[in-house]
Formats: C-alpha cells, structure tokens, sequence
C-alpha cells in the first residue's frame, strides 16, 4: 500500500492519494483509493472521494496509481471465476477525471495476463 500526492483539483496544493485494503483478519491488498484534499489542515483532512473500481471479483488488487493533469488512472489485477487464487489472471485499469467538483468514473479497460 502506499500514498501518492498530485495536485489533481488544481488549487495549487497536493493531493494525497491513499492506497487502502478492506479490513479483514489477515489484511489484504490495496483495492481501492481514497482521495484527500492538499488544502485541507493535516489535522483534519478532508476527504474528497473514494476511487473503487468495479472489477469482475471482490478480489482485485490496485497496483498503480498515475495522475496527467485532472485525470487519474488506476490499474492492477484480478481474479477470473476460474483463476487459481494465487495467480490473477486480468490486468486491469481505469480513469476517473476530477471535473465540477468531484471525480466521474471512465469505463473499465481489462485483458487477460
């Protein structure tokens, strides 16, 4: 997991784009982003949105995270239906472009590995 800063508002001020696994027993793999705000105060900040691609299973991993300008992108792998659980199969990435406000979510572009 790791945290990343782009300033994807445009306000001047870096965004910081966190790598966050869903909590369970055993921990996991990053498979989602939350998105803070860089002009809120470190002590409170602000959260701006949460990016969660939806992906073919609960399984999906975020590998990367890479910002141009307004737009983000995600990608990483999944996990086909008939995938051993210790290979994924699909490699996977997705833009979400912060307009108005908040982030809209572009299609999902997936081929298998």
């Amino acid at each position: 997991m790791g945290t990343h800063y782009f300033d994807v508002t445009g306000d001047g001020a870096k965004d910081a784009f966190v790598q966050v696994a869903c909590h369970t027993m055993t921990g996991g793999s990053p498979d989602q982003v939350e998105v803070f705000d860089g002009a809120s105060a470190a002590s409170a900040p602000h959260l701006l949105d949460t990016l969660n691609p939806v992906t073919s299973s609960d399984m999906k991993e975020v590998k990367n995270v890479a910002v141009s300008g307004s737009v983000v992108t995600l990608s990483g792998e999944d996990w086909s239906a008939n995938a051993p659980e210790c290979c994924a199969d699909i490699a996977w990435s997705q833009t979400f472009t912060w307009s108005n406000g908040n982030f809209q979510a572009g299609a999902l572009n997936t081929h298998s590995k």
